[in-house]
């Protein structure tokens, strides 16, 4: 059974999370809506709810001997015991179902942009009358199909796949 490690199953996912959707996506939305000030403040808010939920799993896990496969999920139904574990797992599960949807529309976003400068889409999107929230309605649905199909073929592409982004990422 191969193993990702802290780097690339960890670290390299929740990364990509935050600078992904968030950091080009919402903070300039953010700063044109509060102010660069406030929005210092909000950041640095959120980011202590970050740290207390960091040092709370850390706490959770030290006194674990084995953690073994299933993630946040393993480490609450641990720690935790299985009735309160299993009730924060569910919670877990559909966050992560959300954050799929948010994550594509997220994608979609700047691409329907990009998509609305090729001639081709744009006879396209006249030619069937989309809307731009139906343009990014499909561009979303395709972004999710494919991240599906992803899944299927395995983590090891994923994690192949999420080295790229995360270098793309950095670089931008």
């Amino acid at each position: 059974m191969k193993k990702f490690g802290t780097f690339s199953g960890v670290f390299v996912p929740s990364y990509e999370a935050i600078l992904g959707a968030v950091l080009f996506l919402i903070l300039p939305v953010l700063v044109a809506g509060v102010g660069l000030s406030n929005m210092l403040i909000i950041v640095v808010l959120a980011n202590t709810a970050t740290l207390a939920t960091a040092f709370s799993i850390a706490d959770c896990t030290t006194n674990l001997q084995r953690i073994g496969g299933g993630g946040m999920f393993a480490v609450s139904k641990r720690s935790l015991g299985k009735a309160f574990g299993g009730s924060i797992g569910i919670q877990l599960f559909l966050a992560q179902s959300a954050s799929i949807g948010f994550y594509a529309i997220a994608f979609a976003d700047p691409l329907q942009k990009l998509l609305a400068g090729i001639p081709s889409a744009v006879q396209l999107i006249e030619q069937y009358g989309l809307s731009i929230l139906v343009q990014k309605q499909i561009i979303g649905t395709v972004i999710a199909v494919i991240a599906f199909i992803a899944g299927l073929i395995g983590a090891d592409f994923i994690v192949k796949i999420q080295m790229v982004i995360f270098i793309i990422l950095t670089v931008s």
